[in-house]
C-alpha cells in the first residue's frame, strides 16, 4: 500500500462515520478492511459520544464515532473530507 504524506487540493483526505453501535461496526470493518482501531476518545468538537480511529500499519486511515442516543432517527452514514490549500479561499468561493 502506498503511504501518502500530503494530500493535494481536491483529493479526499479523511473519511469517518457515525454508528449506533460502534463496537459492532468496528468488528465488521476490522474484518472487512483489516483495520485496527484505537480509542475510544472524545468526539471531534466535543459533542457527546465516543470516537475511534482506524489504523493500517500504525497510520490513521478513518474515524468512527457513536451516534448520539437521541439520534435514533438518523441513519449511519460515511463522511468524506476533501483537502484544500486554503479553507478561507474556498469559503469565499462558496
Amino acid at each position: 500500500m502506498t503511504e501518502i504524506a500530503h494530500y493535494p487540493p481536491g483529493v479526499p483526505c479523511w473519511i469517518d462515520t457515525l454508528q449506533p453501535d460502534p463496537e459492532a461496526a468496528i468488528a465488521f470493518y476490522s474484518g472487512l478492511m483489516g483495520w485496527e482501531f484505537a480509542g475510544p476518545g472524545a468526539m471531534p468538537g466535543d459533542p457527546p459520544g465516543r470516537y475511534f480511529v482506524a489504523r493500517v500499519r500504525g497510520r490513521d486511515v478513518a474515524g468512527m464515532g457513536s451516534l448520539p442516543a437521541d439520534g435514533a432517527a438518523r441513519a449511519p452514514a460515511w463522511n468524506t473530507y476533501v483537502s484544500v490549500a486554503s479553507v478561507d479561499d474556498v469559503a469565499r468561493r462558496v
